[in-house]
């Protein structure tokens, strides 16, 4: 008997993983944030300084849309964050952060169907915690974290769920 297919998120999953991974500077990316990918999220002040720009994939749930059956496959609407950890010197955190936002856009919207699991996908928006800005040493240096939040959708059947 052959495997179940894999579920559609953790598909969706896999391919945002795998796009944000080639965020480096030699493929003409700002960042090297594609060497710190994950999907296990830990407070900002755990991350150590080699590990930023660091990106976690983690979801906000699911839901079905109305009006979206077609031939009957459901339509779902599957938000997802991507949170940033970036970290530098106070004078330049607000560059880091600018910088590592538009790798995230760009790298997500280069496969707009992620792999061919989704069928759309949106950028909803992104907001900075200033909360999480912290001093690491002597004030010098700040860490923030920017959660950039985008929307795929795609089409579930009985046998790709």
């Amino acid at each position: 008997m052959a495997n179940p297919p894999t579920p559609k998120k953790s598909q969706i999953r896999a391919a945002l993983v795998a796009l944000l991974e080639r965020v480096r500077s030699g493929n003409g990316y700002w960042t090297e944030m594609g060497l710190n990918v994950s999907t296990d999220r830990k407070p900002v002040q755990e991350h150590r300084a080699g590990e930023m720009p660091r990106a976690v994939v983690t979801w906000m749930g699911e839901k079905p849309i109305e009006g979206g059956c077609l031939g009957g496959m459901g339509r779902v609407s599957c938000p997802f964050v991507i949170y940033v950890v970036v970290g530098g010197p106070r004078g330049q955190i607000q560059d880091l952060i600018d910088r590592t936002e538009q790798d995230v856009k760009r790298a997500v919207f280069s496969d707009m169907t992620l792999n061919g699991t989704a069928v759309l996908v949106s950028y909803v928006g992104s907001d900075t915690d200033q909360q999480l800005l912290v001093s690491m040493d002597a004030g010098s240096q700040v860490r923030a974290q920017v959660a950039v939040t985008f929307e795929a959708q795609y089409d579930m059947t009985a046998a790709a769920p």
